[in-house]
């Protein structure tokens, strides 16, 4: 395991084995490092004052580039590390480019 997987913190109630490999497999390729850093720039950059974000927030700032994958894989990612943590709330997505309008979307806390 490399030491930038070390880093990350198993969830608390697990992942499926399919979910956790896709996730490995992303986090691992080397050919989406560029696309894991927009995605945590976004985040970054999104964070509100009081410290939440969601992805109502950051996913315009995510780069058309990015392979779209790669976003749920790096948040995970960041979660599973504690840097992203689950408030508990949730809103009403406003994506409607990816169909997911009115969906719900998690509210987490940056912790780093």
């Amino acid at each position: 395991m490399s030491a930038q997987m070390e880093m990350f913190r198993p969830y608390a109630d697990g992942v499926d084995p399919a979910t956790q490999a896709l996730l490995d497999l992303i986090h691992g390729d080397p050919i989406h490092d560029r696309d894991r850093e927009a995605v945590v720039n976004a985040i970054r950059a999104a964070v509100r004052d009081d410290g939440t974000v969601c992805g109502n927030d950051w996913r315009r700032l995510v780069p058309q580039w990015v392979y779209p994958r790669v976003v749920g894989a790096t948040v995970n990612a960041l979660a599973r590390a504690g840097v992203l943590r689950a408030t508990g709330e949730w809103v009403a997505s406003d994506d409607l480019a990816g169909r997911n309008s009115g969906k719900p979307v998690r509210v987490y806390r940056w912790c780093a």
